[in-house]
């Protein structure tokens, strides 16, 4: 019984330690007029080591990822899926689909 617990914590943890080093990126674009009351409403996040983009939801009609120190990362989520990020600080909009108001995307990060 000791082993069997031992081998279920053992498991809760690794599990855990994994789940807690992926990132998230997340942004969102509303459509206005521009120059005027545009926004984009992304929350910048800091990577301390490279990282690689595991997944994106949203962004079908495409999505950039900027950071201060690099050229913008732009393209559809096929494109820019296992692209590795720099350690830096980041934010993400995705592109708004035509006849929209909003879009918003997720960027996964591992």
């Amino acid at each position: 019984m000791r082993k069997v617990a031992g081998i279920i914590t053992g498991s809760v943890l690794i599990l855990s330690a994994t789940w807690c080093f992926a990132l998230e990126l997340k942004g969102t674009q509303i459509k206005g007029v521009p120059g005027r009351d545009a926004q984009i409403i992304s929350t910048p996040v800091k990577l301390v080591k490279p990282m690689k983009i595991d997944r994106i939801e949203g962004g079908r009609d495409g999505l950039c990822i900027q950071s201060p120190a690099e050229v913008p990362l732009c393209g559809d989520p096929s494109e820019l899926k296992d692209r590795i990020l720099k350690p830096g600080s980041y934010t993400v909009y995705p592109n708004i689909p035509t006849g929209k108001d909003r879009a918003s995307v997720t960027v996964y990060l591992k």
